[in-house]
């Protein structure tokens, strides 16, 4: 499962000791990942980063696959599994990248490396990740087609918390628990909130099959949604076979998609 959290924070004065904020909110989060732990500080264009992991090791199950992972400038925390990273591996080995870990990790960061935000258009899987570009001073949000998996995000007066929990927001000494009357509403009237929303203000969750750059520089977001289930019917062909066919091609989808998430 894995879980990560961690903050951008671009105010003039930043919280004491850091370090031990980032752990505080990643630790709270050690249900989702008792295999290990890994917490980072970065500093780029006057903002702290904080980046956080704990681990639930599946795939390379060694200390080579931990996190937060660096590569190619980039360092990212992720939350998933990219089922087709094997041959999103190969695809890239072809082309000349060369890889020191068995990790589906590394591979999505060479995947950004290679196709820049895009990357994620290649990737079958369900997933969260938050990556830090250092060449290019900025901060991806992704969060898997369906939005399987959970990612959070708290703004306010230049900083930013993330998380797959809002649990982990708690431990931030200026995360403010201001409920949101709206979204208090929603949870009233349909046992849970729906859509981005969230029950604390300033609060809500990353889109699925939907990007976020945050340029560390400008200062701002930049949202874009690369997969829509509507959209994709929309744009299906109509099938013209023979029903005998098309129970033949729905078996061989299914059969595929479970052999991908054997992985």
């Amino acid at each position: 499962m894995c879980g990560i959290s961690g903050f951008i924070d671009s105010r003039q004065c930043w919280p004491n000791q850091p370090k031990r904020i980032l752990k505080a909110m990643t630790d709270s989060l050690s249900h989702r990942g008792p295999d290990g732990y890994g917490y980072e500080i970065l500093e780029k264009e006057g903002t702290l980063l904080g980046l956080g992991h704990r681990r639930l090791a599946i795939i390379d199950p060694t200390e080579s696959g931990a996190q937060p992972m660096s590569k190619h400038g980039c360092t990212v925390v992720y939350n998933g599994e990219i089922y087709n990273f094997k041959d999103i591996k190969y695809r890239l080995a072809q082309v000349g990248y060369r890889f020191t870990t068995d990790s589906d990790t590394e591979v999505l960061i060479s995947a950004y490396e290679y196709w820049g935000k895009d990357c994620v258009e290649h990737f079958q899987g369900m997933f969260a990740f938050v990556l830090y570009d250092s060449v290019k001073s900025s901060v991806l949000f992704c969060r898997d087609r369906l939005g399987v998996k959970p990612l959070y995000v708290y703004e306010r007066d230049g900083l930013i918390l993330f998380a797959s929990e809002i649990k982990a927001f708690h431990q931030h000494p200026d995360f403010q628990k201001a409920i949101d009357k709206n979204a208090l509403g929603l949870y009233l009237r349909y046992g849970h909130v729906p859509g981005t929303s969230c029950i604390f203000q300033h609060t809500k969750k990353i889109k699925s099959g939907t990007t976020v750059t945050f340029n560390l520089k400008r200062k701002e977001h930049i949202e874009h949604n690369y997969w829509n289930a509507t959209e994709k019917l929309l744009q299906a062909p109509i099938y013209e076979g023979s029903e005998e066919s098309l129970y033949d091609t729905l078996e061989y989808k299914l059969q595929e998609a479970c052999t991908y998430r054997m992985v």
